[in-house]
């Protein structure tokens, strides 16, 4: 997802050029041990067939970083793990604040503009922006603009593998990883298994969500 959000245009839609401009992408993230939390939750060790000692991640918070192109030093953060309060995949966009926002608006909160691409368990796109509260004030309050794609579904959506199924037998190579892309993809979570020793050990999303705000991270999000 991170590849797709961050890479530049592909010369076609191709399979071919697409995966390009994808290993692109990957190859321009930075990551800093600094910039992450590694969680494993409590019992995962008392798991069948789990080493009592193991040092595996059951969570992780990566903050990389863009190195170079035209989105060179947009951070990009990382947020997936087991035994959370809720299960669901998606992407979040904020946009960058104008800076004459403070002079119109003193009292505006920073960031609040931001585009929610929902993946699952809900589909569909919601944008929250900010505009100005009624009357003579010039407070800017948020409000939201939402599409769920999955709720105007009149009969069952497919599943992600009979659509895989179905690009198979067509020989449509879109949606398949690459191996190039597969390398990259390892060659990066190998910098993160370094800072293993480091594991943070919770019973709640609450105790890992303390742990990140330590970073001065907003967690309203995640």
């Amino acid at each position: 997802m991170a590849a797709l959000m961050t890479m530049d245009k592909p010369k076609t839609f191709k399979s071919k050029d697409i995966k390009n401009e994808k290993v692109r992408a990957l190859k321009r993230l930075s990551f800093d041990s600094s910039d992450m939390v590694l969680g494993q939750y409590e019992g995962y060790r008392d798991t069948d067939e789990v080493d009592e000692h193991s040092k595996t991640e059951t969570f992780a918070y990566v903050e990389a970083s863009i190195k170079e192109g035209p989105l060179k030093g947009v951070p990009v953060s990382f947020v997936t793990g087991k035994a959370l309060d809720e299960k669901q995949s998606g992407i979040i966009v904020y946009f960058k604040d104008d800076e004459s926002i403070e002079t119109l608006f003193p009292n505006a909160k920073k960031n609040t503009n931001k585009l929610t691409i929902k993946v699952a368990p809900e589909e569909g796109v919601s944008f929250q922006l900010s505009v100005k509260e009624p009357g003579h004030s010039t407070t800017l309050v948020p409000v939201e603009l939402d599409y769920c794609h999955s709720c105007n579904a009149l009969e069952n959506i497919p599943e992600a593998y009979e659509k895989l199924l179905l690009d198979l037998l067509k020989s449509d190579r879109t949606l398949f990883t690459r191996w190039d892309e597969v390398e990259t993809t390892w060659s990066l979570t190998e910098t993160i298994k370094k800072d293993r020793h480091n594991l943070v050990f919770y019973k709640t999303y609450q105790d890992l969500l303390n742990k990140i705000k330590e970073k001065g991270v907003n967690t309203d999000d995640l």
